[in-house]
């Protein structure tokens, strides 16, 4: 039962509704009924798994005609309803709102017709033909996903990133810088109370906490500082360095060593990524191979309209 001529007389009605009438609600529509006095309470209605039903299952039936399950899962693939019983309650909605709408003569004119017809058109020819290419599209193979992340392997680079609490020492030079290197490999150390005694730098206010990769701690600290603290682990404490602004002890809170992703971590983007590559290549390909077969003839107006500058018009969704 699922072809494509029901798929779009299923989309006809959604834009019928979207061009006649104005934006479809898409909400579920609860209804709550009260009890006749003396009469028993119907008791509730046991939940059902929606993959259950079979395609053919009547969901509703409206003015004697059915809702099919199939209807309604056509509906929630093309992103029209987020459930089965939603689609039930919006086909109805666009039901009794198109009939409105015809009963007003509101399709009656040339223009709506040239509207839903080829909205229907665009609907076939965009999203509906795309997802038909991509179908015919081949995995990628492990050699092409292998060669694409050897290719571009710098994309899978994670730079190191480190956490630390520094202290600049200008005054008292590397005798004092050596004495806090001392005082902060103390086992009852506190690396606060000795940024706020010793630092004389402008992040004293911040207990001289930095955070960055590799290249900020070469411009704060000095090329030795940075790589040292590249080369470290959480708790050591380093130094003392000579940096721009003088001597740096430096303690790391956190580091994270440069790495690079695996192919395994990446395989399922890399492959998405061959997918719709690929699937351009078909796209352009067609639409090359279409135009090359048509006969356009342009007219002097429309060449004289495309003479003008770019305009950036709502265009219809893709």
């Amino acid at each position: 039962m699922q072809n494509s001529g029901k798929y779009l007389w299923l989309l006809g009605l959604v834009v019928l509704l979207a061009v006649c009438v104005g934006p479809i609600l898409a909400q579920e529509v609860e209804v709550v009924t009260e009890p006749v006095a003396g009469e028993e309470e119907v008791a509730a209605v046991e939940p059902i798994d929606p993959d259950s039903l079979a395609d053919d299952t009547v969901l509703l039936t409206l003015n004697g005609e059915d809702f099919y399950v199939w209807q309604a899962r056509a509906m929630v693939a093309n992103h029209a309803a987020p459930t089965l019983n939603g689609a039930a309650n919006l086909w109805v909605e666009i039901q009794l709102k198109t009939a409105e709408a015809r009963a007003r003569g509101l399709a009656d004119d040339e223009a709506t017709q040239f509207i839903l017809a080829l909205y229907q058109d665009y609907f076939l020819s965009g999203s509906i033909l795309n997802e038909a290419l991509g179908a015919e599209i081949a995995d990628p193979t492990d050699a092409e996903v292998e060669a694409y992340y050897t290719a571009n392997i710098a994309r899978y680079e994670r730079a190191m990133n480190a956490m630390i609490q520094h202290i600049t020492i200008r005054d008292g030079g590397r005798p004092l810088a050596e004495r806090v290197v001392e005082m902060a490999n103390a086992a009852d150390a506190d690396f606060n109370t000795l940024v706020a005694a010793y630092s004389q730098s402008d992040d004293k206010a911040r207990q001289g906490q930095m955070r960055g990769g590799m290249q900020m701690f070469q411009q704060q600290l000095g090329e030795t500082a940075a790589t040292a603290i590249a080369e470290s682990s959480a708790g050591a404490v380093l130094g003392p360095f000579v940096g721009p602004r003088g001597f740096e002890v430096v303690k790391v809170s956190a580091v994270t060593p440069a790495t690079v992703l695996s192919l395994e971590d990446v395989r399922a983007n890399i492959e998405q990524e061959l997918r719709m590559t690929a699937q351009r290549a078909a796209y352009e390909a067609m639409m090359e191979r279409l135009n090359a077969a048509a006969t356009i003839e342009k007219s002097a107006e429309l060449e004289a309209l495309e003479a003008m500058p770019p305009q950036n018009p709502m265009m219809m969704p893709r």
